[in-house]
């Protein structure tokens, strides 16, 4: 009986019954338990996404960047993490997964990075630097001569030479400490035109090389005359001036030449090895394998591992690719930003792993496994990739 008198209060209230009664049930279906137990909602891919419990009861309960649905963040618990800029995608893989996928990791530490440098530069044959250095010479000593007397504007007009030749021999290459030298000694360089126990040797680097190549690095000269032989010496100064033509800056390096087979005018292969120092001046820097880095062009991504199935991807800011002395046939990069020491990244399956967070997000595995054996026709087709 009281069923039909139920039905009789909705029939006579048409639909303004049933609207309220279908907005009733929206709200409840909407409604969390215990809503004064959580903070708020997020999305585990993108957790800048915050929405709140009256707007999860609303109706917003899907990530407005990837639609995945959100996951509640309780009040004080600690499922709710501090957001980093850093991190752009989180994914859970599965063991058998990721064994299949041969996933490799190594742990972030610091090293000594080198930059090796090629450059085809010849055996220094310069008449016109060593006609400099006798000018400037004569300056320095027509100087000392002119200080004996007491002829201010003849004093003047030598020192005035002085700084003329100095100039001259900036221009060509030479550094303050090397003309500090030729002042003291006032000898002309004779290996700058005949066959010595050290030599000048001349060569170019491009622009783009020049935050590598500096004053002291160390130099390998092999000549193209004697096939396996090897002379060592260090840059000496680097010229002040960019050749607008080539791009190219010309640099100095002595190296020695014990037994004088390196004669003027030769050609050589040089390897100049340059240590990497980071912003602040260290030596000793943090680096990551080159294989770790994922670069899309516009931002530079490694795969952390933040647990025993679980990877974290996080923007970094990289140095340029260098060499360790320890093993120069491995690249590596400087971290400048977004790594610290002693965390692991993924250095092989790294790419496999972004694929599956393009296709499936932060729950990845649990909705189509990508890194199982591709049928044909495999999940991965129209599949983008939007880093």
């Amino acid at each position: 009986m009281k069923l039909v008198n139920f039905m009789m209060v909705i029939l006579l209230m048409g639909p303004f019954a049933v609207d309220g009664f279908a907005q009733v049930s929206s709200q409840e279906s909407h409604q969390p338990e215990h809503v004064e137990e959580v903070s708020h909602y997020t999305c585990g891919m993108h957790p800048s996404v915050k929405v709140t419990p009256e707007n999860y009861a609303k109706g917003d309960t899907k990530c407005p960047i990837c639609f995945m649905p959100l996951t509640p963040v309780k009040k004080g618990g600690m499922v709710e993490e501090k957001f980093d800029a850093n991190v752009i995608s989180k994914v859970e893989i599965k063991a058998r997964e990721l064994k299949l996928a041969g996933i490799k990791t190594e742990q972030v530490v610091k090293r000594h990075l080198f930059k090796e440098i090629r450059a085809v530069g010849r055996v220094a044959y310069d008449p016109q630097l060593a006609i400099a250095q006798d000018e400037f010479i004569s300056a320095v000593k027509a100087y000392y001569k002119a200080t004996q007397g007491e002829i201010v504007e003849i004093i003047d007009r030598a020192a005035s030479m002085i700084s003329s030749s100095k100039r001259k021999l900036l221009l060509l290459g030479l550094n303050e400490d090397q003309i500090n030298v030729l002042e003291q000694t006032q000898e002309v360089e004779e290996s700058l035109i005949l066959p010595g126990k050290r030599m000048w040797i001349y060569g170019n680097v491009f622009e783009y090389e020049l935050n590598w190549v500096k004053k002291d690095s160390y130099v390998k000269v092999r000549p193209l005359s004697f096939a396996g032989e090897e002379f060592f010496g260090k840059v000496v100064s680097i010229n002040p001036v960019v050749d607008p033509l080539t791009r190219s800056v010309r640099f100095r390096a002595l190296v020695e030449n014990p037994d004088e087979k390196l004669k003027p005018e030769m050609y050589v292969d040089v390897e100049i090895m340059s240590q990497y120092t980071d912003p602040d001046g260290n030596e000793d820097v943090l680096s990551i394998p080159k294989s770790a880095l994922l670069d899309t062009g516009r931002r530079r991504i490694v795969w952390v591992v933040k647990g025993k199935e679980k990877f974290e991807g996080r923007l970094v800011e990289i140095g340029p690719e260098s060499i360790s002395h320890a093993d120069q046939l491995l690249k590596y990069y400087p971290v400048l930003k977004g790594l610290k020491e002693g965390e692991h990244v993924v250095t092989k399956g790294n790419f496999l792993i972004d694929s599956q967070s393009q296709i499936t997000g932060v729950v990845s595995s649990s909705y189509g496994g990508a890194l199982e054996p591709a049928e044909p026709k495999g999940s991965m087709k129209g599949s983008g990739h939007k880093h």
